[in-house]
C-alpha cells in the first residue's frame, strides 16, 4: 500500500453484508472479514512494501496469513 491511514478493501468475494469474505487494510493493519461480522486482524502494513495475504477457512477455523505467517 502507498498509505495505511485509510480503510481500503483490497479484495472481496460476495456481499459484504450477510455473506462473503474479504481482505482489508484498516487502521494500518491487514484484516480478513467473513460475512460482514468476523474480523481477523493481522500485523501492521508497511507503506511501499508488498505483502502476500491469504484468508483460509478450514473446518470452521479461519486464519489470516501475511507473508506465510
Amino acid at each position: 500500500p502507498d498509505a495505511t491511514n485509510a480503510t481500503q478493501c483490497l479484495a472481496y468475494n460476495g456481499d459484504s453484508g450477510p455473506n462473503g469474505w474479504g481482505l482489508y487494510l484498516h487502521q494500518g493493519k491487514y484484516q480478513g472479514l467473513f460475512g460482514g461480522l468476523a474480523f481477523l486482524t493481522g500485523p501492521d502494513a508497511v507503506p511501499g512494501v508488498w505483502a502476500h495475504l491469504a484468508l483460509v477457512r478450514n473446518n470452521g477455523l479461519s486464519t489470516l496469513y501475511v507473508n506465510g505467517v
